[in-house]
């Protein structure tokens, strides 16, 4: 992959452009119940963004992401953006798009039955068919001292799709409410602050159809001495997928985090509940997580990162397990000296038995140049020979420098 950036900023006008060129590049294609993943061949790719600003943060952009293949075959996007603010307490923002691809003529989606599945009319094969799709997003935030209060809509059309983006679900509107409120108590008190939230969201999809409707009620408290917990209950009052409709699921989570030093950061979370397993058969189960996530200054060089998660999805009839497994990663940081550091992440995912890790060297000698270094290796356990084999390598590098023009 070779790329190369561009940035102006003035007092008012931003441009950022972006342009690259990718021998191997990610095709997916979202659905109202999943989404299709392909990889597609060499693609030349760019996004353009102009920006204005204006008073109090407000500001007005366009976006244009586009990418053409080689084997034919393209996909644009252009969309509209904005963030006005009312006073010191109001915000409104907005980002509308519309996407125009054209497929390629290609079997990079492999998925079981994919040149059966419909979309709006439109099979789901790569067949050079012309779609068109647009997605719509806004939201109302008003902010005081002790209350807060959110309004959201979105929705992405059935044929909507983003080459450049990340979306994995379309044929959706989606409405959500927040009210919350917060109390500040006096610094020398043992309690230092109280928040309390009620949210309700619901989705439907373009053909009317339920797909989601839910209550969600939270408290946060944070005590004297670096000590925070909040804990959440959410009632799904329906949720809609694949011909099942599930109603009625209940869920608690409760988070803890405690600092006892600048050096030391300790955090657990769980949660126990219902939730829909999204299978070719789903069904409701019993779940239940648990993870911890963790940091620890040694020295004032070496930062080392643990965490740990495990959950776990039940049949309710038999209790056997839908999935059960757990994720360990390890974070290690050097610091050098200002300029140079390096980075390993490690990790073993026992739901795919299989571990990676990834070092990074950094170089950033001030704001504007950075130089990277780095690199990925998965592993996938071979049982016949009991050790692991090398299944994938990636080797990459960055280098940014500011030109005044």
């Amino acid at each position: 992959m070779l790329s190369t950036k561009l940035i102006s900023q003035g007092e008012h006008d931003r441009i950022y452009w972006l342009a690259a060129y990718d021998e191997a590049s990610p095709y997916l294609i979202g659905g109202e119940n999943g989404s299709y993943f392909g990889e597609g061949t060499a693609a030349y790719s760019s996004i353009l963004k102009y920006q204005r600003t204006y008073k109090q943060g407000s500001n007005l952009s366009f976006i244009s992401t586009n990418r053409f293949f080689k084997e034919k075959g393209s996909g644009h996007v252009f969309g509209l953006s904005g963030l006005w603010r009312f006073g010191e307490s109001i915000t409104a923002a907005f980002e509308f798009n519309k996407s125009f691809t054209k497929e390629p003529n290609a079997d990079w989606i492999d998925e079981a039955n994919v040149n059966n599945d419909i979309i709006k009319g439109k099979t789901v094969a790569l067949d050079g068919e012309n779609l068109r799709g647009d997605g719509l997003y806004f939201s109302l935030e008003r902010n005081s001292k002790n209350w807060n209060t959110e309004l959201e809509y979105s929705q992405k059309s059935p044929l909507y799709q983003t080459p450049l983006g990340f979306v994995t679900q379309n044929n959706v509107r989606a409405f959500e409410f927040e009210q919350g409120y917060q109390h500040f108590f006096k610094e020398e008190e043992f309690l230092k602050q109280m928040n309390f939230s009620l949210e309700t969201e619901f989705r439907i999809n373009y053909q009317g159809l339920k797909k989601y409707s839910s209550i969600d009620a939270g408290a946060f408290v944070q005590f004297k001495g670096n000590v925070e917990t909040f804990a959440g209950y959410s009632h799904i009052i329906n949720e809609e997928f694949e011909g099942l409709n599930a109603k009625g699921m209940d869920n608690f989570e409760l988070f803890l985090r405690f600092n006892p030093s600048e050096k030391i950061q300790l955090r657990a979370f769980t949660s126990i509940g219902e939730s829909i397993f999204y299978d070719d058969e789903p069904a409701v189960g019993n779940n239940f997580f648990i993870g911890t996530f963790n940091s620890f200054q040694v020295t004032s060089q070496l930062r080392i990162s643990p965490s740990f998660r495990y959950s776990h999805l039940k049949n309710k009839e038999d209790e056997s397990y839908y999935f059960n497994g757990y994720i360990g990663r390890l974070n290690i940081n050097y610091q050098f000296n200002k300029t140079l550091s390096f980075r390993i992440i490690g990790e073993y995912n026992n739901f795919d038995e299989a571990f990676f890790y990834q070092p990074l060297f950094k170089w950033n000698p001030n704001p504007f140049t950075i130089f990277y270094i780095g690199g990925t290796n998965g592993y996938s356990r071979v049982d016949n020979q009991q050790r692991y084999s090398i299944d994938n390598s990636q080797i990459y590098l960055k280098f940014q420098y500011l030109f005044s023009l």
